[in-house]
């Protein structure tokens, strides 16, 4: 991301800006691994997020409280089980392999991975 957003948001001590990370760039390093490698974590890691895009197109034109809470209702559970395999599949791949290093980029931004959800 953009150094400047994350400069801006520590110079804000009182959370009036907080980052919201894009699950597109978490998807086009798995994309980018499996293209390279065929794996079959960074297949799965591509099915994972295509079932929370599948939500999104679902309420696409809803009302925000109604994207809220089919969100909370439906993509959360999705998104905090991504998270518990990403660590999962984390100690089963090579540390510099770009398959870790996509692991590891949506594990250190999850927080602002996570933000849509609210």
């Amino acid at each position: 991301g953009y150094a400047g957003f994350k400069a801006l948001e520590r110079s804000r001590n009182d959370g009036s800006v907080v980052l919201a990370f894009c699950w597109a760039h978490l998807r086009r390093r798995f994309f980018e691994s499996h293209a390279g490698t065929a794996s079959p974590i960074a297949a799965e890691a591509l099915l994972r997020i295509g079932e929370i895009y599948a939500i999104e197109r679902e309420i696409r034109g809803q009302s925000p409280p109604q994207r809220v809470a089919i969100r909370q209702a439906s993509t959360a559970p999705l998104v905090a089980a991504m998270q518990t395999w990403l660590r999962a599949q984390l100690n089963r791949v090579s540390s510099d392999s770009a398959l870790a290093k996509a692991i590891r980029y949506g594990l250190r931004h999850w927080t602002g991975l996570e933000r849509f959800l609210t």
